[in-house]
C-alpha cells in the first residue's frame, strides 16, 4: 500500500495523487516455546508413582471372589500419571511472537 492514489479525499480537490506509507511488521510464533509463551516440564506424580490410578482398599464391596478394594484415577495428577510445571519462555519473554 505504498502509492495509492484518493480521488475522494477532503485535502485534494483536484483528484492529486496523495502519498501513503505503511509499516509491516511480520510477527511469528516464537520456535522456542511454539507460541504458547511457557515452556512445560512434567515430572513423575508422587502419589501415584507415574501410574495415574490409585487403588483404595477401604472402599470394599462383597463380590464372588471375595472382598475387593477399588481403583481410580489419581487425585494429584488427574490420571495421567504426570504433574506439569510451567516456566515463561526465555526466548520470547512470555509473549509467544518473534518478530
Amino acid at each position: 500500500m505504498r502509492y495509492t492514489k484518493c480521488e475522494n479525499d477532503v485535502n485534494s480537490s483536484r483528484g492529486d495523487s496523495v502519498l501513503y506509507s505503511a509499516n509491516v511488521y511480520a510477527q511469528y510464533a516464537c520456535a522456542t516455546c511454539g507460541g504458547s509463551g511457557a515452556i512445560t516440564t512434567y515430572t513423575t506424580c508422587p502419589t501415584c508413582g507415574g501410574s495415574g490410578q490409585q487403588y483404595i482398599p477401604n472402599a470394599m464391596y462383597d463380590t464372588v471372589m471375595g472382598w475387593q478394594g477399588i481403583w481410580q484415577a489419581c487425585p494429584g495428577c488427574g490420571g495421567t500419571g504426570q504433574i506439569p510445571h510451567y516456566e515463561t519462555c526465555s526466548a520470547c519473554g512470555g509473549w509467544g511472537i518473534a518478530s
